[in-house]
């Protein structure tokens, strides 16, 4: 047996979906708004015949205080709506799955995340407490990168949208 913790938050933010989709959709940036990620390095793309970005491989520095540990993993585009919808497959020993929904709103965007991490460690279902604390580390996390895309897209909204779009 595994242990599946999933997470699903909403935000409003005051940027149009197509600023906010170029955003999520450029996985570089993407991984830059965890706030434990000190630095991300893209080493291949794999290209679909549509100019969809469908693969990466990636090496980041995750530091916490003076603590840092370099992480490699893969990362697979599942799906890509144009301005709609993103699912992310991520490897790294651990398997996670992030979901990126775009509404319009009067407002701008709401952008809803869920996050599904599956861990292979059986005896974690046994460990209540420590999967509690998990859960809630784990809120936190996409608590924290919604806020830091939030920031981030709505920082300049003048400017055109940065970052490279899996669907051109």
């Amino acid at each position: 047996m595994v242990t599946t913790l999933t997470t699903s938050r909403s935000i409003e933010i005051d940027a149009p979906v197509e600023r906010v989709y170029a955003f999520v959709s450029d996985l570089e940036k993407l991984m830059q708004s965890v706030p434990s990620i000190r630095r991300v390095v893209i080493s291949d793309r794999d290209i679909n015949e549509d100019g969809v970005t469908t693969s990466y491989a990636w090496t980041t520095t995750i530091g916490i205080g003076p603590l840092h540990h370099e992480v490699h993993g893969t990362t697979t585009c599942e799906q890509s709506v144009l301005n709609q919808r993103l699912v992310y497959r991520h490897a790294m020993g651990l398997e996670t799955v992030e979901t990126f929904i775009l509404e319009p709103v009067q407002t701008g965007t709401r952008l809803t995340f869920t996050a599904s991490v599956t861990s292979p460690v059986p005896l974690l279902e046994r460990l209540s407490v420590l999967v509690a604390s998990k859960a809630q580390g784990h809120a936190h996390y996409v608590d924290q990168v919604l806020a830091e895309i939030k920031r981030e897209v709505e920082v300049s909204p003048d400017s055109p949208p940065t970052g490279s779009s899996p669907n051109p």
